[in-house]
């Protein structure tokens, strides 16, 4: 059963009502198992989820933002603290079954740290339809959409996005302009932006079929620009659609949209109503939202159930969820 579940392949082939209703059965059979804490369920967690959550390249990616991130909010004072922060992250991911649910914990913080930067990448990340690469870039293929110099100057750069092959070239040209713009951002952010070194680790790029677009590391690419380099390292990602879609959704911003759904029944029942609709759209299109909802909220909104009867897993007779 769960080699039919994970199977894309054979995802297209079946009918899209027998696939639902094979993993309705495999999601209540887990979930009867499931003890959370115990590293025998920590070994059926890694059976239930997507299978792109589980991509080695999207575990680095989520570990080396996440752990910058955190040193930016934290302000980290080195490069040795930098580093043992992404090994805590990393550690989350295997190294925790006797205590808690370490796949669920690790993307679930994942999202947590990289929504406070208000960033796309938890999704981007996790998304079955991107595909992930990491290879190094020559910078004249790449374009940039912010920062402060280029925008101030619209007379000599035009307008953006700026590609950096006509950055390149103007800098070339004009070396009075290249010392000019180095010497704007040592007065914006002096000589080093933060107190551990950023500027020769991996950028974030995503092609959304227009070419490549920035998603995480603005200022390394013009670190990179005003230093004369020529390549960049690069996760790369390939968004086949429109937007991302089946992407982790954590059980806990999954039970903030509970509670607000809970809190508008006697207030609001047009927005009452609209959220029923919500939720159950998203359980209906997204594997992770059922699973974690089944896993580790479904007990704690029955009186959602008549709302989502045709969602969900028929209750077990064995066990409550």
């Amino acid at each position: 059963m769960e080699k039919i579940i994970n199977n894309s392949v054979l995802a297209r082939l079946l009918p899209k009502r027998w696939h639902k209703r094979i993993f309705e059965q495999f999601l209540l059979r887990i979930s009867s198992e499931y003890v959370e804490g115990t590293a025998e369920s920590s070994d059926l967690l890694r059976k239930i989820y997507p299978p792109q959550v589980y991509d080695p390249i999207r575990r680095d990616m989520a570990i080396e933002v996440s752990g910058k991130e955190i040193a930016k909010i934290i302000d980290a004072k080195d490069n040795h603290e930098l580093r043992r922060i992404r090994r805590s992250v990393a550690n989350m991911y295997d190294s925790r079954e006797d205590v808690y649910a370490p796949f669920h914990d690790f993307w679930s913080f994942i999202e947590m740290v990289l929504h406070i930067k208000k960033k796309e990448l938890p999704e981007l990340i996790t998304a079955s339809n991107v595909r992930w690469s990491i290879k190094e870039m020559a910078l004249e293929e790449l374009q940039m959409s912010w920062m402060p110099f280029l925008e101030r100057n619209p007379d000599i750069f035009g307008s953006k996005p700026w590609r950096i092959s006509d950055l390149q070239k103007v800098f070339s040209d004009s070396p009075d302009i290249l010392k000019e713009a180095k010497q704007d951002q040592i007065d914006i952010i002096g000589k080093q932006q933060h107190k551990f070194k950023q500027s020769h680790e991996p950028i974030t790029i995503i092609d959304r079929g227009n070419g490549y677009e920035i998603v995480d590391g603005n200022g390394r690419l013009y670190h990179a620009v005003l230093n004369r380099r020529k390549t960049i390292r690069c996760y790369v990602g390939i968004l086949e659609g429109k937007s991302p879609v089946g992407y982790w959704v954590s059980s806990g911003s999954i039970k903030q949209l509970c509670l607000e759904i809970r809190g508008f029944k006697e207030t609001d029942t047009q927005g009452y109503e609209a959220g029923l609709t919500y939720l159950h759209t998203k359980l209906r299109n997204n594997r992770t939202a059922l699973a974690n909802y089944q896993l580790y909220l479904r007990n704690d909104f029955p009186e959602y159930e008549t709302a989502l009867h045709d969602v969900l897993p028929p209750k077990s007779p064995n066990r409550a969820t």
